[in-house]
């Protein structure tokens, strides 16, 4: 829900020197210092540091409190001791806190200005672990130039899908499809939904022809094209491709788990919407048929 906190405090450089020492333990960095703010995150600049003549006054009434996610109970330990070495105020020492859920493992400090602080660990920041480690912020830097083939999908898109089913009849129905950089930015991770998860029934998806995959698209500098692996365990469907550009578009061919020829492709690309189309072949790749399109639009602010 928030994409920054900022304080202020009187004396920046005390500041730093505090909070450069409790949350190097955390993970976290000074990614942005200047003469009036600093920038604390672990890959863009999440927690803030203002110099202002009026900082909030020091109310331990006042509820203002602030918690950072810990990778582990040792650096929830570290952060504490690192805060009482570096002029903070022991205000919870480390420790379980069951009245707030088993497994919730936290540490609570005073900075110098008086703001409470806290290091947390526990089921929560163990998913926010994995999400961290999976997630890039962008492209990786030896490759960026070559990732733009996909790399213009980042973000979110409502679908509008067309099923071309066997027996000449069409299903439509809604989706959602959102694409993230992964691995070091090195290769892009999408998940497609249809229907999207509000209008989805939570019985038996497969019955319902529901569908819930991933793709996986990594770039392959030696063959200059994208190794792509899509699996979807509510069908069952399993599909390995190579994708490339082709003119204003993008093709991706290869075969599916029973060896039978899929073809994917990307055209009418636009900054706001595009068509996908993915296709069968039951004769080796001398004819193909439609078997479901897409109209995407990006959702705004995505």
């Amino acid at each position: 829900m928030l994409d920054h906190v900022s304080i202020g405090v009187r004396d920046l450089a005390a500041a730093r020197r505090f909070y450069d020492a409790v949350l190097e333990p955390l993970g976290y960095r000074c990614l942005s210092s200047g003469k009036a703010a600093l920038g604390y995150g672990r890959d863009a600049g999440a927690f803030w540091v203002h110099a202002v003549e009026r900082p909030v006054p020091a109310d331990p009434e006042s509820g203002l409190h602030i918690c950072f996610t810990a990778p582990s109970r040792g650096s929830v330990d570290a952060f504490h001791a690192a805060a009482l070495a570096a002029g903070g105020r022991d205000n919870g020492k480390p420790g379980l806190r069951p009245e707030y859920s088993p497994d919730y493992y936290a540490a609570f400090v005073i900075d110098p200005e008086g703001y409470r602080i806290e290091a947390y660990h526990g089921r929560r920041t163990r998913e926010a672990a994995f999400t961290d480690a999976l997630q890039a912020a962008g492209p990786a830097a030896d490759r960026a130039k070559r990732m733009d083939l996909y790399g213009w999908l980042i973000g979110s898109w409502d679908l509008e899908v067309t099923e071309h089913l066997p027996d000449g009849s069409e299903r439509r129905r809604p989706g959602e499809w959102h694409f993230a950089w992964v691995l070091e930015g090195r290769a892009i991770q999408d998940v497609w939904i249809v229907p999207p998860r509000g209008a989805r029934r939570g019985s038996d998806a497969a019955a319902q022809a529901e569908y819930y995959g991933t793709t996986l698209r990594i770039y392959d500098p030696r063959i200059d094209a994208w190794h792509i692996r899509y699996f979807d365990p509510v069908i069952q469907a399993e599909v390995t491709q190579t994708g490339r550009r082709q003119g204003e578009g993008i093709i991706q061919e290869g075969t599916d788990s029973t060896g039978t020829p899929r073809r994917w492709s990307f055209s009418e690309i636009t900054p706001e919407s595009f068509r996908w189309r993915g296709e069968v072949s039951t004769d080796g790749g001398e004819s193909w048929r439609v078997q479901t399109e897409f109209l995407a639009r990006r959702r705004s602010g995505a």
